[in-house]
């Protein structure tokens, strides 16, 4: 039983951690975007 717990609890954490890494990785998305597209015009 104890494993059981134990191994939902893995698998609880590791959504949590891509779920936060998805959302970094679309906060520096987001972050680049902009400045992209302001040398694009520029050019």
């Amino acid at each position: 039983m104890d494993c059981l717990l134990l191994y939902s609890f893995n698998l609880q954490s590791i959504q949590l951690l891509i779920q936060n890494l998805t959302k970094i990785h679309n906060y520096t998305l987001m972050d680049l975007l902009p400045q992209v597209s302001t040398e694009n015009l520029d050019q």
